[in-house]
């Protein structure tokens, strides 16, 4: 999903499709299984020539297990024409919430209380559902002309932390970039081969896919 929608990560993206630009996802992993990672997505950016670039509006929503983070953005990207293309240098702010919901949670030492509750015996874990809020920040830089895209973002670029009651939530700094080139092969048929490479500098993912239309 991310090959498909790099303003999910990229704020430079914003506006950069020349039109107003709205894409949604759901996804849940691992059906009939219970806590599976569940992902929901909005995302909505348009250029607008009065402030020289682009605005776009994100919400992200993703529950994995006892854990929970919920992020709401604002991105401007200022653009540049360079050579046959378009530059553009893009920011974003963050409202971040993260949750732990302790009573999902399991330690060899805990053990269960009185009316179904699992207590985990553990200082630091929270027995029930705990929230934080932070602000997180994020920057993107972006390059589009008809024969390709190349792309780079830093998301979390602060490392900013969520405060429970005795647990801290870092928000990892995370790498973003991708590349795509388009090739007509005929009249009505592009291709497009991708590339995304997405890393924290301590695990990394790579994707490479092909797409047509």
């Amino acid at each position: 999903k991310l090959m498909l929608n790099p303003f999910a990560y990229n704020a430079g993206v914003a506006g950069m499709d020349y039109s107003l630009s709205a894409t949604g996802v759901f996804r849940r992993q691992w059906l009939g299984l219970d806590f599976t990672p569940i992902t929901q997505e909005v995302n909505v950016h348009t250029p607008l020539a009065a402030i020289g670039g682009g605005l776009g509006l994100s919400f992200a929503n993703d529950q994995f297990g006892a854990e929970r983070n919920t992020r709401f953005g604002v991105s401007y990207a200022y653009h540049l024409t360079v050579g046959k293309g378009t530059l553009s240098l893009g920011a974003r702010a963050n409202l971040a919430q993260r949750g732990l919901d302790g009573a999902q949670l399991r330690t060899p030492e805990g053990v269960f209380v009185p009316g179904g509750a699992f207590d985990p015996r553990d200082p630091i874990l929270p027995v029930v559902n705990e929230t934080g809020t932070t602000n997180t920040f994020d920057v993107g830089v972006y390059y589009k002309n008809e024969v390709f895209e190349l792309g780079v973002g830093v998301n979390n670029i602060t490392e900013s932390v969520v405060q429970l009651s005795d647990l801290s939530l870092t928000n990892s700094r995370t790498f973003s970039a991708n590349a795509s080139a388009n090739f007509e092969l005929t009249y009505a048929l592009n291709i497009q081969p991708v590339v995304f490479v997405q890393s924290d500098l301590t695990q990394t993912q790579m994707a490479v896919g092909l797409m047509g239309e």
